[in-house]
């Protein structure tokens, strides 16, 4: 009969912990990748203490990058998810996220977002998120390079923005109108 150690326990607790992480965080950031809702009300209650940190800096961070992340994870899938598979989207996203920004080892940032996708009621997502970030661990040069050709994502702009910005202007050789001396009221 296997005997449970304190050290066997102890291992599982922190990989369930892994896993309950970032399937929580996947579950927050679903109605920003959706456009219906932003991180102003995160409700970081679900996530045990010890955990917070970690899911806020993934949410937080999955945000700050999150035009670069979209092109990488439209790369690395071939074919796009559905809809309804958006907790599956915000995970592969946190996947990508851990990879290139933060400072998880490459095997627990894979094995434990791939795991997460279990917790979320998707075991067929394991497969194909372990298959896209196993990818951008091995091809992460030429897929950065590829989606840092549009502007937009090189920069971590909007389209709206970096399209306002590309826009002729003084810089580009056309006359600018004279300034006016008129205060507004």
């Amino acid at each position: 009969m296997h005997r449970s150690t304190p050290s066997s326990r102890a291992g599982k607790a922190v990989q369930d912990g892994g896993q309950a992480v970032r399937a929580s965080a996947a579950r927050a950031l679903v109605p920003v990748i959706t456009g219906k809702g932003s991180l102003a009300d995160l409700d970081d209650h679900q996530v045990v203490t010890r955990d917070r940190a970690l899911f806020r800096a993934m949410c937080y961070g999955v945000c700050r990058t999150l035009p670069r992340l979209e092109a990488l994870a439209a790369q690395l899938l071939k074919t796009p998810l559905k809809a309804r598979d958006a907790d599956v989207q915000a995970l592969l996203l946190l996947g990508i996220h851990q990879l290139l920004y933060m400072r998880i080892p490459a095997h627990a940032a894979v094995g434990e977002t791939a795991g997460a996708a279990r917790l979320l009621g998707k075991e067929w997502a394991t497969k194909v998120l372990n298959g896209c970030l196993r990818r951008l661990q091995r091809d992460s040069s030429a897929l950065l390079v590829e989606v840092d050709r549009d502007p937009a994502v090189a920069l971590l702009h909007p389209r709206c923005c970096s399209r306002r910005c590309a826009r002729p202007g003084p810089t580009s050789g056309a006359p600018s109108p004279p300034p006016t001396m008129t205060r507004g009221r």
